[in-house]
């Protein structure tokens, strides 16, 4: 599928802009893998895909523990949505690259 892979990804806050590396792996509809940004690597600990669109959770410790939800659209060579984590929200993109 599209989505297996190693995905370059930048979001934008308004004070900051993170940039991060995301492996992905699906299997039906279940989506596993990686990500890391500012150094951190977490695990996924729940993905869907259908489709074209997909949605990944998974948690974090910035500022005490979070989960983090990732929802967005992808085609064979880049990917794009909106992350979000309590109140805070924001846009990122992201670019195949393995």
């Amino acid at each position: 599928m599209a989505l297996d892979g190693t995905w370059k990804v930048t979001a934008r806050s308004l004070m900051k802009k993170y940039d991060g590396v995301v492996v992905l792996r699906t299997q039906g509809e279940k989506v596993t893998g990686t990500v890391t940004v500012e150094g951190n690597t977490v695990e996924i600990r729940d993905g869907r895909v259908r489709g074209n669109e997909f949605e990944i959770k998974a948690e974090v410790n910035i500022l005490g523990r979070s989960t983090v939800t990732v929802k967005g659209n992808f085609d064979e060579n880049t990917m794009s949505g909106t992350m979000k984590m309590g109140i805070m929200s924001m846009k990122f993109e992201g670019t195949k690259t393995g």
